[in-house]
């Protein structure tokens, strides 16, 4: 099990996302990889690729995403459990969307989300669902990117997990044209935000909301 050097700087990670110190906290991230190889935790390593592979898209950095990508790859190289394939699925999905690659990455995402039901993973399979939400919505499938959203809250509730249900309830605003619906859900992440102190979602959801107010001409 991961010792409290581990706890530490996994607390500490947390902090530096929520406050939008994004290169921090993939610095403790990657002292949180190395810990989990030294215990040889192979699901415990690709769960930690994947926060480093969402703090990394956050900060643009296209170059990290394909290196956490092969890195996850070759963990999936030499293990046959399904999660780990779910998570090299993921990960490799993560890596074409980065490029505009989009028909790859659904195509991955779609492995990714069936390997993670398969294994009965609700959390990936909720970080899978928003990841095909974003990719369907750029392909102009909104009714499918609400239903991916949807679904990915219903898990985040479900799970308890606040900054997941956050993060769909914006998700889920992207994909409806009706404005009322828009505001209401930008405003509940943006409680959601202020309640568990991401600042980082906090500056989201204000420019989606202020953007939203000033289409709305509510200046």
């Amino acid at each position: 099990l991961p010792d409290l050097a581990y706890e530490i700087l996994d607390q500490r990670a947390e902090s530096h996302d929520l406050l939008g110190h994004f290169k921090a906290s993939l610095d403790d991230l990657d002292q949180m990889v190395a810990k989990a190889q030294e215990i040889g935790d192979a699901h415990l390593q690709t769960r930690i690729l994947f926060r480093q592979l969402f703090t990394a898209g956050r900060m643009g950095d296209g170059k990290k995403i394909h290196t956490l990508a092969e890195e996850t790859k070759k963990i999936g190289e030499n293990n046959d459990d399904i999660s780990i394939a779910a998570a090299v699925s993921l990960a490799a999905g993560s890596s074409h969307w980065n490029l505009e690659e989009r028909a790859e990455a659904q195509t991955k995402f779609e492995q990714a989300l069936r390997s993670y039901r398969a294994a009965g993973d609700r959390e990936g399979e909720a970080n899978t669902l928003q990841a095909l939400g974003s990719v369907v919505l750029d392909g102009g499938n909104q009714e499918l990117a609400r239903k991916y959203s949807l679904d990915a809250l219903e898990i985040w509730r479900t799970l308890g997990y606040r900054r997941g249900e956050a993060r769909a309830r914006n998700a889920w605003s992207l994909t409806t044209s009706d404005y009322a619906q828009k505001r209401d859900a930008g405003e509940e992440a943006l409680e959601i935000f202020i309640s568990i102190a991401d600042l980082w979602g906090q500056c989201q959801m204000y420019n989606n909301l202020s953007l939203l107010y000033g289409h709305l001409g509510l200046y």
